[in-house]
């Protein structure tokens, strides 16, 4: 599907606009965008693929392009800030950010699921003639940047879905017969669906508190990249699993790496101590 197809700027609708905090709303948009699985992702974590997981080019023009505006921006990454917009109000239905502003200028950003599209909105307050003027010559190009930003939105990928609900069936579904797996957390890598699915069996027991942070991949490219950080006993590891998958579309390499150090040392030997118990059982 095109973007244009993709991203369809509407009338704001009364109810998203009655979700924004700020005292007056000086200006306010909202785009539909079309997205498959939208029940795959939370209205945050919808927010966060379509901010963060951004490339970092684009990442950087637009924290650099809010700071020019006088945005007040926290953290790029954290649990309550979305590349540096504060997480106001998350709800299964919509998650409300925003920033206050140097010059008088405090705006919002809504994520809200609209039946199966997501709806982005925008709002902004002018507190001064200064506020005004800078906004003034700052829409003609705001909505193009939107509408770009959110052309790139894709689904979750069908893998992500599975680990992240350990639907083990469902992982299993997505590898090739003779799909590889490596890491330097085992010591030989694991050929075959069977092989495979098993190791992913001992991860699932081993890993606590597991999450993706990250998908990095275009639609129908063959690699992708998901970034995970999870809890192996009392060490924090990150990590990320590299996909490959072949001309049908199923998964024919998976790599995991992880980090630091000591969280993979431990995941090594959890892994060592699960997949001899299973192979004991």
């Amino acid at each position: 599907m095109e973007p244009a197809e993709k991203v369809r700027q509407i009338a704001v609708p009364p109810e998203a606009r009655a979700l924004a905090t700020l005292p007056r709303v000086d200006y306010a948009d909202a785009f539909l965008v079309e997205v498959g699985g939208i029940r795959d992702r939370t209205p945050e974590e919808w927010a966060r693929a379509i901010l963060e997981d951004a490339p970092e080019s684009l990442r950087r023009s637009l924290t650099l392009g809010w700071s020019a505006l006088g945005l007040k921006l926290g953290s790029n990454r954290s649990d309550r800030h979305v590349l540096g917009w504060e997480v106001r109000r998350s709800t299964p239905d919509h998650v409300l950010l925003g920033a206050g502003s140097r010059i008088g200028m405090p705006a919002e950003l809504l994520v809200k699921r609209q039946g199966e599209r997501l709806l982005f909105s925008t709002f902004v307050q002018h507190e001064n003639l200064l506020a005004r003027a800078v906004w003034a010559g700052v829409e003609p190009a705001h909505c193009p940047i939107v509408r770009s930003v959110l052309s790139r939105v894709r689904p979750m990928h069908p893998f992500r879905a599975a680990i992240e609900e350990w639907d083990l069936d469902a992982v299993r579904s997505l590898l090739s017969e003779d799909v590889v797996f490596r890491s330097p957390i085992v010591f030989k890598p694991y050929r075959g669906r069977d092989a495979v699915g098993a190791i992913l069996e001992a991860v699932s027991q081993v890993f606590e508190d597991f999450a993706y942070t990250r998908e990095i991949g275009a639609p129908g490219a063959p690699d992708h990249a998901l970034v995970f950080q999870a809890r192996v006993g009392d060490k924090q590891v990150e990590g990320c699993d590299f996909l490959h998958v072949d001309e049908s579309g199923a998964i024919d390499e998976l790599v995991v790496m992880v980090r630091p150090l000591s969280g993979a040392l431990a995941l090594a030997e959890a892994m060592k101590a699960q997949l001899a118990a299973a192979e004991a059982g």
